[in-house]
């Protein structure tokens, strides 16, 4: 019980010290915590969406040799994944494109 009320006071130590610090100590704060924040986060969403992949790949009922083959680690599926979008953003580029090579006939109405 007594740790928790003395990492409590220095929690609300830390904090009022904060409160008192200079505009450049809070914002060096600010960013490392944002930082340590985004990693965290970043770590998070990474490994869900490893085990995502994992939990998809043991769900097809392949057999243990084609099981090996058909699991992609996950760099491989993000390259796969930016190659896929690569192929569609040039797509519309290409599209965009050509819209202004097509006929150049304007509609123009006069305002009453």
């Amino acid at each position: 019980m007594r740790d928790k009320r003395q990492e409590s006071m220095n929690t609300e130590g830390f904090l009022k010290r904060l409160q008192g610090a200079d505009a450049a100590t809070k914002r060096r704060v600010l960013i490392i915590s944002s930082a340590v924040a985004m990693v965290v986060v970043l770590y998070v969403w990474l490994a869900y969406f490893n085990n995502l992949l994992v939990d998809a790949g043991e769900n097809t009922g392949l057999a243990s040799g084609q099981e090996e083959q058909q699991h992609a680690s996950f760099w491989q599926t993000m390259q796969r994944g930016s190659a896929i979008l690569y192929e569609n953003v040039t797509g519309a580029i290409g599209r965009f494109g050509e819209m202004f090579k097509g006929p150049r006939e304007y509609i123009v109405k006069p305002m009453k």
